[in-house]
């Protein structure tokens, strides 16, 4: 098993008598190796970054480090799954499309919001796919796919305005024009020039972590977001046409329904 639960919680996972061994952290490279390992019948001691069974002992491996160079990770092979299923539209909230894909442009999240787990995985430091590689991986989707539509699923797509803003150019002036996109961000990191370039660019709708209409509870949750910056975000978009979707958190320890009422008329 791998992902955010075993990440956070390995020894849990493999009390299960199901469980022979957890992947920690990003799973690429320590699953290339868990699997020549298995395969040749190799020692799980020489493999960083999991936990395994050995008789009635668990153990863990030392940690394997985050990669780095996320270009060097393989497009995915995606013609090993089925293009009903797998590229189906919608997956845009409220926009039809052909085809989609899903794409991780970057990894980790430098906020410290409580309820997330995204750094279990990924860090707190934010490490990009260079535009050129993200570029080529929706290129060869279309040629091979003809898909005509991107979900982007990073955290936060908008963390850094100056790659979004080179992404944005790059897909403007590639034969890319007409893919249609969407991807998630924060209230804080929205300006009305970096909006206007990535609808220029194709974006079609954002998913904003709104969470709440209290500061009390967002303060609770250390989003370290305002009120205003959110409101500001969604005039933006609706002056430019664009979707905005709001993803909320209702039941946070100390909330009130005087907290939930405010985040209803916000």
């Amino acid at each position: 098993f791998g992902g955010p639960h075993p990440s956070v919680c390995p020894k849990d996972v493999l009390n299960n008598v199901n469980t022979d061994i957890v992947v920690i952290g990003e799973g690429e490279n320590i699953m290339a190796v868990l699997c020549s390992c298995v395969q040749d019948g190799g020692d799980l001691a020489d493999v960083r970054g999991i936990g395994y069974k050995k008789g009635a002992q668990i153990l863990f491996t030392e940690p394997e480090p985050h990669i780095e160079n996320l270009d060097t990770i393989p497009f995915p092979a995606r013609h090993l799954l089925s293009s009903r299923w797998y590229f189906a539209p919608p997956r845009i909230r409220g926009v039809w499309t052909k085809s989609l894909i899903t794409v991780m442009a970057s990894r980790g999240c430098p906020y410290r919001c409580i309820w997330c787990s995204s750094h279990t995985i990924f860090g707190r430091k934010v490490r990009f796919r260079s535009p050129e590689n993200i570029i080529e991986e929706i290129r060869l989707s279309r040629k091979d796919f003809g898909v005509d539509s991107v979900y982007f699923v990073d955290d936060t797509f908008t963390v850094s305005p100056k790659w979004v803003d080179t992404i944005c150019d790059m897909l403007i002036r590639s034969d890319l024009r007409g893919i249609k996109w969407a991807c998630q961000a924060r209230t804080n990191t929205i300006t009305f020039p970096i909006l206007k370039k990535m609808k220029l660019a194709g974006c079609v709708q954002l998913d904003f972590g709104v969470e709440s209409g209290s500061q009390k509870v967002l303060d609770i949750l250390k989003k370290d977001i305002t009120i205003e910056q959110t409101k500001r975000a969604f005039a933006y978009a609706k002056e430019l046409g664009l979707q905005a979707f709001a993803s909320i958190i209702v039941g946070t320890p100390g909330e009130t329904r005087e907290d939930i009422m405010m985040t209803s008329i916000i």
